[in-house]
């Protein structure tokens, strides 16, 4: 049976069940790298389960995550509250999927 993957303090998720940062972005970093290895630009994560694994957050959002830059966590109700949820640092309001291109 696999470990799950630790961070420094010995965790993968906090007390309440939500993925730490550092597990985050250890997700984030095992996608890209085999989005690269497989000559994919990125993924868009649109279904809201995949979107809690790679940000954090459960709530209305979209994520981009580019092969090799930082991923865009667009959320569709409440900016501060998918910043307090998530450890990503670019998050942006999405008011309507016509922004996206």
């Amino acid at each position: 049976m696999d470990e799950p993957d630790l961070d420094l303090s010995g965790k993968s998720m906090d007390m309440d069940g939500t993925p730490t940062g550092s597990e985050i972005r250890t997700r984030i970093g095992r996608l890209q790298q085999l989005l690269s290895e497989h000559g994919v630009d990125g993924a868009l994560m649109v279904q809201k389960m995949d979107v809690y694994y790679f940000a954090g957050t459960d709530q209305d959002a979209h994520l981009w995550i580019p092969a090799s830059d930082d991923p865009l966590l667009m959320v569709r109700k409440s900016l501060q509250r998918a910043s307090n949820d998530s450890p990503l640092e670019q998050i942006v309001l999405l008011d309507s999927l016509s922004q996206v291109s």
